[in-house]
């Protein structure tokens, strides 16, 4: 027999306080009559645009609704100017382990939906992710006080949240569905009539579009130039193609067809690519992810690890190769 394992003074006190920290909810009804609605979306880029189609169906199931997305602040960029929700808000948590760093957390999200959203009500919660709970995304939504709130049941459990953190929780289907797919499974358990995901999304600012435009004509690249982005980073260091296989293939693609070739990635990714390669314009860490999107939909080809530039580059319908090392317990983002 098996027993569950101790929980431990700090997560006791934790949870005791977020029972008393929730906001005030709104009205449980159905789906299609929710005047106000939450969605927590707190984890990489990528999985922001694999939520996209999530965002659309969501949008159509209630169109009355206020629909209000918590997000990261590298995804608000293109968050701001998604057409399928009313507000957006960043949310950035504290994740550093410390004594008492649940509690602090539990009284940093108690805040936030008393100062900036303003104690707002919400009858629907959503947390739109297949994967584990990093973020905390289900006491983020316990603690908005939504009287409907619903999420896949994924291990691990958020300890602080505890059982009661969902009111559905939805299991994730024997056979593997792309995250984009399997978010609908939300929306259907809820009571709507949703078809296929559909494509993704991907909303550019027009003046994101501009300064990227203005970006690549200082570097000489011209409109109509066969361009070959190269997305060059990933957030783990086993994803990370060798920079010297880049390079080969920029080479190759110059050779085959006289066109630019630009990288993609964050500032470490750039410090791998150090020497002058003709050709080859190394944006690693200059562009935002808006930017990233606008360049996409430029680009003849992207090739990259597996990264949030592949799922940027699928929504900005570019043709799109990735670099991926399966693993057994890899989970279906692509």
């Amino acid at each position: 027999m098996s027993f569950p394992a101790p929980v431990s003074f700090p997560t006791r006190l934790a949870r005791f306080v977020a029972a008393r920290r929730i906001a005030p909810g709104g009205a449980a009804g159905l789906l299609a009559d929710a005047r106000t609605i939450l969605v927590v979306k707190l984890d990489a880029l990528g999985d922001f645009v694999l939520a996209t189609p999530f965002l659309r169906a969501l949008r159509r199931a209630a169109p009355r609704a206020r629909i209000t997305l918590l997000t990261r602040r590298l995804a608000a960029g293109l968050a701001e100017n998604c057409p399928h929700v009313d507000a957006v808000h960043v949310l950035e948590l504290d994740e550093t382990p410390r004594r008492f760093g649940a509690l602090r957390r539990v009284n940093a999200i108690a805040r936030f939906f008393r100062t900036t959203l303003g104690g707002a009500r919400f009858d629907w919660a959503f947390i739109p992710r297949t994967g584990p709970d990093h973020h905390q995304a289900r006491l983020v939504a316990r603690l908005s006080g939504a009287p409907r709130r619903l999420g896949f049941a994924t291990p691990p459990a958020d300890a602080i949240a505890g059982p009661a953190a969902l009111t559905t929780e939805i299991a994730y289907p024997a056979a593997p569905l792309n995250e984009a797919e399997a978010n609908l499974l939300l929306l259907r358990t809820a009571g709507a009539s949703v078809e296929a995901a559909g494509p993704l999304e991907l909303h550019c600012p027009p003046a994101e579009e501009d300064a990227l435009r203005q970006r690549l004509a200082a570097a000489g690249i011209a409109a109509e130039a066969p361009l070959l982005a190269l997305g060059v980073g990933a957030s783990l260091p086993h994803k990370l193609w060798p920079a010297g296989h880049f390079l080969l293939l920029a080479r190759e693609w110059r050779a085959r067809h006289g066109g630019p070739v630009v990288l993609l990635g964050d500032r470490q990714d750039a410090a791998r690519f150090p020497g002058d390669e003709p050709g080859l314009v190394n944006l690693a860490g200059e562009l935002s992810p808006a930017q990233s999107g606008a360049l996409l939909r430029r680009a003849r080809l992207f090739v990259g690890n597996d990264s949030g530039a592949v799922h940027l580059a699928a929504a900005a319908g570019c043709p799109v190769v990735v670099v991926h090392w399966d693993r057994e317990d890899s989970p279906p983002w692509t």
